[in-house]
């Protein structure tokens, strides 16, 4: 079996290595992340890193991928019912950007300029089409009004992703509550 074709989902010590690099990612940044690092965090040797992805870069690849494919599997569903949906949408969307922890912060920031990262939002991109692809199918009911997907998927993630990636500068934490956050989304702000 390849690096790229390995479970990397069900095994423990390919869990823990993925878990990690995430860790010492949001801990040092992609550059500050070495590979001894990540693997004393993982409980592991260096080679066994290196025999399960290759490379670091390699690693960090499948730990983005890893945490957007699960997302997208977890939550982005069609059942009939929007505002079921949405909620469960924005709840998965918080728990992978919690998942993801400070690294959420340090991939944005460094992705535009780091070659090595750019393939591995590949998966950030399917989950936010497979996203799309829910909203455009309440939009053809008739039950979301029609808006591009431009606009539409920005303004539905977009206060989630903030509360996870601002830091909040020894301020009180951002409160987050899914069930506000659909019901602001689809009904909007203003009194009546």
């Amino acid at each position: 079996m390849s690096i790229e074709q390995e479970p990397t989902g069900t095994e423990p010590t390919s869990a823990a290595l993925l878990d990690a690099a995430l860790l010492v990612i949001g801990e040092r940044g992609v550059k500050g992340a070495t590979t001894r690092l990540i693997a004393e965090r993982a409980g592991v040797n260096e080679v066994t890193l290196f025999r399960k992805f290759g490379t670091k870069s390699q690693l960090i690849r499948t730990a983005i991928e890893n945490r957007f494919t699960t997302a997208r599997d977890e939550f982005i569903v069609y059942s009939g019912d929007l505002e079921h949906d949405l909620t469960r949408l924005a709840d998965g969307y918080a728990t992978a950007m919690t998942r993801f922890g400070p690294a959420a912060r340090v991939i944005l920031a460094e992705a535009p300029h780091r070659p090595e990262l750019s393939g591995a939002l590949a998966a950030a991109q399917q989950a936010f089409a497979a996203l799309s692809e829910v909203l455009e199918r309440y939009q053809r009911e008739g039950v979301l009004r029609p808006e591009p997907m431009e606009t539409l998927v920005p303004a539905f993630l977009g206060p989630i992703l903030m509360t996870h990636v601002i830091p909040t500068a020894g301020g009180p934490a951002l409160r987050w509550d899914a069930r506000t956050h659909v019901d602001g989304f689809l009904h909007g702000r203003a009194t009546s």
